[in-house]
């Protein structure tokens, strides 16, 4: 029997399976333990103890994978959109189960971030370490396209742009010590923001000091700027074509 740890936890079964939560302190004397669906800097609510729910000890897991979260999160999503779209009959608009989503939501970007975090790539394989630039908007594609990734034997990072860095040139340092490729993702959200054609030119005009590789992905149908040069169609996910591409891709960064 797992040995179970105050922190973030999985609901192993039941009509809450799946659910990402925290587990903040036990029920007394009962073998249960009491979860919390929000992220410890969530700004939406404060942790309120008495809103927690209550689940049986053996229902849970500290085991939390990366597929685990990406999954999650694209069914919290699917039901948020649900509500907004006013065609969820189990949840209304900013009822107590809408706020929950949310919370949750941010829960899981949240881990997602911290699991793709630079500070946990290992700066001795750098070949094999590759950072994603992209908005944060585009997080269900990128959450995929990560896990190909990884499949593939890559450590994978993030930077979402999701917080302002006004001076972020010592960021950029580290990222050149601890990462062989960069791929940056041009949609329509991202493409439009300053900080992608900055970002681009500062990586390429560095990209001939030392052993890296600068690429583009295409993620929609948004046009690529022409000074960008060549950039992988990945538009189609999960499609043939997008597969095709995606090996012609890794092909790229092994070659």
């Amino acid at each position: 029997m797992e040995r179970l740890s105050f922190g973030y936890v999985k609901i192993l079964s039941g009509v809450a399976a799946g659910r990402i939560g925290r587990y903040v302190m036990d029920e007394r004397e009962s073998g249960k333990a009491k979860i919390y669906f929000g992220y410890h800097n969530d700004s939406l609510r404060f942790p309120n103890y008495r809103s927690c729910k209550v689940i049986s000890k053996t229902n849970l897991t500290n085991n939390i994978s990366k597929q685990d979260l990406i999954d999650r999160y694209y069914s919290v999503v699917q039901e948020l959109n649900s509500v907004d779209a006013n065609s969820n009959r189990k949840v209304k608009k900013y009822s107590a189960q809408h706020t929950d989503l949310i919370t949750e939501c941010n829960i899981i970007r949240g881990l997602l971030r911290e699991r793709f975090s630079i500070a946990l790539l290992n700066g001795e394989q750098a070949d094999k370490n590759t950072i994603l630039l992209f908005s944060f908007m585009d997080a269900l594609w990128v959450n995929d396209f990560s896990l190909g990734l990884v499949e593939k034997g890559y450590d994978v990072a993030w930077n979402d742009h999701e917080e302002s860095m006004a001076d972020c040139k010592w960021i950029f340092k580290d990222y050149l010590v601890r990462c062989g490729t960069f791929i940056f993702i041009a949609t329509g959200n991202s493409i439009r923001q300053s900080w992608f054609m900055d970002d681009f030119r500062y990586f390429k005009g560095l990209a001939g000091s030392g052993p890296h590789r600068i690429i583009c992905v295409k993620a929609d149908e948004s046009r690529v700027p022409e000074s960008i040069g060549t950039a992988f169609d990945l538009r189609n996910q999960f499609s043939d074509i997008y597969y095709k591409n995606f090996e012609a891709l890794i092909d790229s960064m092994e070659g």
